[in-house]
């Protein structure tokens, strides 16, 4: 008896009960024809079994098909795929990003012109933002008018805006003389730049010092968060 006849007679003996040996024996100890696609580009094997008996043969699909007298049947080289595992324990929260921009001013609630007091104390309020503790860079623009009327001896105010919190002044100060003519606006520019330790809130205020009085016109203020401030 030929090799490849004992392992069919095997194949005949044990398909009944245990189909799997058959399927073992064949490929460890079998060899394919040259050339033969088994298992298929798809990872699947197939096979024929006789009707009466059961003897099972492995076949290319793109070559041979079963006789009359057997059935096909296939299957999966890889396993069907397992029951999907359990949900993963959720990563902890990274650390917070800056806040970006903080922007206040005294005309988007609707614009109310009042004058500058004159109290060095108590400066009058133009903005404020509220800011967590980081580094900034802060921006305004101060817009005043002045109504100088016909005949003042001196027709100008000395103003002083600044930044200020909890502590005193944030920065610098900036002065300007307004006036000079009967109906004189002036923009007066202050930037800042300036690490907070703790929670913050910054405000804009000015104070005419002397001369007519100052009216308040739209100003905004705008502090940009930055990682840090370097200082060569």
């Amino acid at each position: 008896m030929k090799a490849s006849e004992g392992k069919l007679a095997i194949c005949r003996t044990v398909i009944a009960r245990m189909p799997s040996v058959c399927v073992v024996a064949f490929a460890v100890g079998g060899s394919s024809p040259t050339g033969a696609a088994i298992p298929d580009a798809n990872g699947v094997f197939h096979a024929c079994y006789e009707k009466s008996g059961g003897a099972l043969r492995v076949i290319d699909s793109t070559k041979t098909t079963c006789r009359s007298n057997e059935s096909p049947i296939l299957w999966n080289h890889e396993g069907p795929a397992g029951v999907p595992g359990p949900q993963g324990v959720p990563g902890t929260a990274g650390p917070s990003g800056t806040s970006g921009a903080f922007v206040s001013d005294n005309f988007s609630a609707g614009f109310v012109s009042v004058v500058l007091t004159g109290d060095a104390l108590a400066p009058t309020r133009l903005a404020a933002v509220a800011l967590p503790a980081g580094s900034y860079v802060f921006n305004a623009a101060i817009a005043l008018y002045v109504d100088v009327a016909v005949g003042t001896l001196v027709p100008f105010s000395n103003v002083r805006c600044a930044l200020s919190g909890s502590t005193g002044t944030i920065g610098m100060q900036v002065r300007a003389t307004v006036g000079g003519s009967a109906s004189s606006y002036a923009t007066l520019p202050l930037v800042a730049a300036v690490t907070l330790t703790n929670a913050e809130t910054v405000v804009l205020g000015c104070v005419a010092e002397s001369g007519p009085p100052v009216f308040t016109q739209p100003s905004v203020l705008i502090a940009v968060q930055v990682e840090a401030l370097g200082r060569p």
